[in-house]
This record gives C-alpha cells, sequence and structure tokens, in this order.
C-alpha cells in the first residue's frame, strides 16, 4: 500500500466499516509502522487500467501476526478476492516469522468466519462490545502454529482450490507468491 492509493482506499473503507471506518491519517500511520504490512489488491484490465478494488493489512510483533484490517470494492464482493487477501496476509505473516496469526471478526459476520475457519482459524475468545457501532462482540480467531505441517496442509489444499478458481474465472493472478509483494490480477472482462 502506498499514500497514493489512499483516495481509492478510503471509499471502499467507509462502506466497509461505515461511521467508525480509519481515517486517512490512520493508514498513513500504519503504513510508517515498521511492524505493520499493508497490501492492496489491485485489478489490471486488458488495456492496461488499474483499479483497487481491495485491501489489507497486519501486524507482526513479537512472532505474533494479526490481521488488523481487510476489505474489498462491494461491487467485486462474492469473486473470491477477500480470500485472496486473507492468503496474501497469512504468506506475509510466515515471511516474518510469525508463530500464528489472529483478527477478530463480527460474531453476525457468518460468511468472514466461514473464509477464516476453512484456513484453520478457530476460535479463542471474544471481544465484548468491541464494535463501535453497535457495541458488537468480536470473535478473536487463531490459526494454530503456522509451522505445524497439518496447519500448512490445510493452507496449501485451500490454497489450490483458490488458485483453480481463478484460472477458471480466466483471471491470470500477477505477484502473489505469498510473499509482501504487490497483489494484482488481470482479467478481459471477466472477473
Amino acid at each position: 500500500m502506498e499514500a497514493s492509493h489512499l483516495p481509492a482506499i478510503m471509499p471502499i473503507e467507509a462502506v466497509a466499516f461505515g461511521k467508525f471506518h480509519w481515517s486517512t491519517e490512520a493508514f498513513t500511520n500504519e503504513m510508517a509502522n515498521p511492524q505493520a504490512h499493508y497490501c492492496t489488491l489491485l485489478e489490471t484490465t486488458a488495456d492496461g487500467i488499474q483499479t483497487i478494488i481491495g485491501y489489507g493489512g497486519c501486524w507482526v510483533v513479537c512472532n505474533e501476526g494479526h490481521i488488523t484490517t481487510l476489505a474489498v470494492n462491494p461491487a467485486y464482493k462474492g469473486q473470491s478476492l477477500g480470500e485472496l487477501l486473507v492468503t496474501h496476509l497469512y504468506g506475509i505473516a510466515i515471511q516474518q516469522e510469525a508463530h500464528w496469526l489472529t483478527l477478530e471478526v463480527r460474531g453476525s459476520n457468518i460468511t468472514a468466519q466461514n473464509l477464516y475457519y476453512k484456513y484453520g482459524f478457530r476460535l479463542a475468545g471474544r471481544r465484548p462490545r468491541y464494535y463501535q457501532d453497535n457495541h458488537e462482540d468480536a470473535l478473536l480467531l487463531t490459526t494454530p502454529e503456522l509451522a505445524n505441517p497439518q496447519q500448512q496442509q490445510v493452507f496449501q489444499a485451500q490454497w489450490q482450490v483458490l488458485q483453480e478458481r481463478f484460472h477458471q474465472k480466466n483471471s491470470l493472478l500477477i505477484g502473489h507468491s505469498l510473499l509482501p509483494t504487490p497483489l494484482s490480477f488481470e482479467t478481459e472482462g471477466i472477473i
């Protein structure tokens, strides 16, 4: 993520998180944090036009990775792009030698919970009245040890399924190597 991305990110942020979304200043501070890793998901069309359609971020502190934010433009929902961002943040955590990965998710967000459970996250606790807009509880999810062979097998199996899904949609993943590199994909009008 770069400062030049923020004008395109902020409208997505406002829709995804409502009244209590992060400010431009909050993102700027996060990008300056050496323990933080933020990425943008770019769509590159056949004519070379790039559009930011999602973003995510994580911290890696004392061998713990924590996903801090993740959002996709609502016009692109249901196309596995949030899942693509999750895999990228997971890869950053591995590359930064995190032992596990955690996050908070709304108790009512069953779709997101199912995505995280698919990648091995499990319920570790609850943060009462965590969300400012409606005082909903957050579920604290965490992975098993990332170096655990069973957890690696779970991740790899889901990653293969995701790659096949994009292949079937005629989308070409560019730059996704499970390292903190730019995320993008090319389409020919099909997403």
